[in-house]
């Protein structure tokens, strides 16, 4: 092979390298949309990028002070968008900033989550603890049912509700009362509060909510009341 045709070959290999390198180049950079959200709330600001189905990448910001937080997720359809409020949860005369996400959504199905911050000193933001609404039920709700009757015990409240007249099907009904198949944040009357469905069986077994009132303790938000408001079947 002469010298001529060897330097030919070796400026079409350059060539191939250099074309396959930008094609890797623009299929990464085509991985994140750039599509995205921005919601503000009292010069705080909160946002993130739509990428398959799902907002990724959040970042919070106040005047040129942000922070990222890369783990959070939220669904994209707009019905279940990203919430940010600003209010004082707990009654130290100062707004807290509440970020509530959904990560899951369906038929008689939603999952939420909560996070709080406090704004220290350096206009940065410090996020509080908030106890899982579901580790709470767990800790504090005791149950029975039976064909008849299912039992909510909270404390030394005992419920009872007649499950006759709830429209699902007998076979289906499980074995326990079920907890969570719907747990939602929101802040009511300045307070933190998230909502717990409960369900005898899949379809037509939800018998009501265990209703969770945010109290700061010890630097975390607890449980400061939990009651259970039962389904109305008239």
């Amino acid at each position: 092979m002469n010298r001529k045709l060897k330097h030919k070959l070796l400026l079409v290999l350059v060539t191939l390298i250099l074309i396959i390198s930008t094609v890797c180049q623009q299929t990464i950079s085509f991985g994140k949309t750039s599509k995205n959200i921005v919601i503000t709330k009292n010069n705080v600001e909160l946002s993130a990028y739509e990428n398959n189905g799902r907002l990724m990448d959040f970042i919070l910001k106040k005047g040129n002070k942000k922070l990222s937080f890369p783990t959070w997720k939220n669904v994209s359809n707009p019905t279940y968008s990203p919430q940010l409020l600003s209010e004082d949860i707990n009654n130290d005369g100062l707004k807290e900033v509440i970020v509530i996400l959904t990560t899951g959504y369906g038929s008689g199905v939603l999952f939420q989550e909560v996070h709080v911050f406090n704004e220290n000193k350096e206009g940065l933001f410090d996020e509080v603890k908030v106890e899982d609404a579901l580790e709470i039920v767990k800790d504090n709700v005791k149950t029975n049912l039976t064909n008849s009757t299912a039992s909510i015990i909270i404390g030394d409240k005992d419920i009872n509700i007649d499950i006759s007249k709830f429209p699902f099907d007998p076979q289906r009904k499980f074995e326990n009362v079920a907890f969570g198949s719907i747990t939602q944040y929101k802040v009511l009357n300045h307070s933190l509060v998230a909502e717990v469905s409960a369900t005898v069986a899949p379809d037509g077994g939800y018998i009501g909510d265990i209703s969770i009132l945010y109290k700061l303790k010890r630097g975390t938000y607890q449980a400061g009341k939990i009651k259970f408001t039962p389904t109305i079947i008239k």
